[in-house]
């Protein structure tokens, strides 16, 4: 099954399926609970409104499940349940280097365009001098997803800890398709269960037409 949805704040205090629009190479512990809300409002006309929870689970063996309920407020209504999976096979003696194996399942419930849509991805990270996170990888959307024919590309992440509650976290996905994006913000941890992101989306088409956002998430380790 799969692991998939918009967006996520990594501050260290917690782990999240996202950095933005990339997974992040976090997995949660087993038994530790993450729960979500987020939010993508878009400034120009017409202005959009994307919203939705988000829960992810700790099972052990370095696995983490999550279930995610995404909503298309404006400018058209659709919605969607997310199916997550994040399994980390391989990380290297002093955790510098981890392979990371993901895929999300999407079953759309209102403004059905398909039945049953999928992401898979697989990515290396590496820690760097500093606290620093990176990661590179590829991806690929089944048809329907965000284009007619399946998609695949690369993604990209960075993570650059800027003191001991403020993170810089930046990401990439290739692909002149709605998961195209860029984008960059700051989570902050307010305290060791509570944390807050906020960062800006550039789509990597149709930036005149307003495919820009911003993305706001608040995160809550429950226990």
């Amino acid at each position: 099954m799969l692991a998939l949805v918009l967006t996520a704040l990594p501050a260290h205090a917690a782990a999240q399926q996202y950095v933005w629009s990339v997974p992040s190479l976090d997995v949660m512990e087993k038994g530790k609970v993450l729960l979500e809300m987020y939010t993508y409002l878009g400034p120009a006309h017409p202005r959009s409104v994307y919203l939705g929870p988000r829960m992810v689970a700790g099972v052990g063996g370095h696995v983490e499940l999550g279930l995610n309920v995404s909503n298309n407020v404006r400018p058209t209504s659709e919605s969607r349940v997310e199916l997550a999976i994040k399994w980390k096979p391989w990380t290297s003696a002093g955790e510098t280097w981890q392979l990371q194996l993901g895929a999300h399942e999407y079953l759309p419930v209102y403004h059905r365009t398909y039945s049953l849509g999928s992401y898979v991805y697989s990515q290396l990270g590496r820690t760097l001098p500093g606290g620093g996170r990176v990661s590179a990888g590829g991806y690929a959307y089944s048809e329907d997803v965000v284009a007619p024919a399946v998609r695949g590309g690369a993604q990209i992440a960075y993570e650059q800890p800027l003191g001991p509650r403020l993170t810089l976290g930046a990401d990439w996905v290739s692909g002149k398709h709605a998961a195209g994006y860029s984008t960059i913000g700051l989570y902050f941890e307010a305290t060791p269960k509570l944390y807050f992101s906020a960062g800006y989306t550039l789509g990597n088409t149709a930036l005149r037409e307003g495919n820009h956002y911003l993305a706001v998430a608040v995160s809550w380790e429950a226990n």
